[in-house]
């Protein structure tokens, strides 16, 4: 599928907060999947498109326009593996901002979703054997 997303001006950048598991759930999918990926949010019918840990959301009624686009992840900046992550929100329409309170949940749903249908379709995991250590003996 091939889509051709027009960005407008940036009317509003903000500093947003990730959950964690939200942060994980999106870099697993980045780091397994072919990308670009178009993700439904069928809650809010919106199109979520991954590219290389950016996401561009648009809306149904304008699938070439973006509404938001969430980027530079910054997780190295979290105290621990459970906090919130940082990152950008660019917003490119008046009404942008009032969709950063329901895109969020949507998002996550969306993903857990994905995740689900295709847990069965993924190849497993390879597992390395680590060399055992020799035991000393008194």
């Amino acid at each position: 599928m091939e889509l051709t997303v027009e960005f407008g001006p940036i009317l509003e950048t903000a500093q947003r907060w990730m959950p964690a598991v939200t942060y994980r759930r999106l870099h697993l999918l980045t780091s397994r999947e072919n990308l670009p990926l178009f993700l439904p949010l069928r809650g809010i019918q919106f199109l979520a498109i991954i590219v290389a840990h950016e996401v561009t959301f648009v809306d149904h009624l304008e699938k070439h326009r973006a509404v938001l686009r969430w980027h530079r992840f910054q997780p190295h900046l979290r105290a621990d593996l459970a906090a919130p992550i940082p990152f950008l929100t660019d917003s490119y329409r008046p009404d942008g901002t009032e969709w950063m309170t329901r895109l969020p949940v949507q998002f996550d749903q969306a993903l857990q979703v994905y995740e689900e249908r295709h847990r069965e379709h993924r190849p497993p995991l390879p597992v390395t054997p680590l060399p055992l250590k020799p035991t000393d003996k008194i």
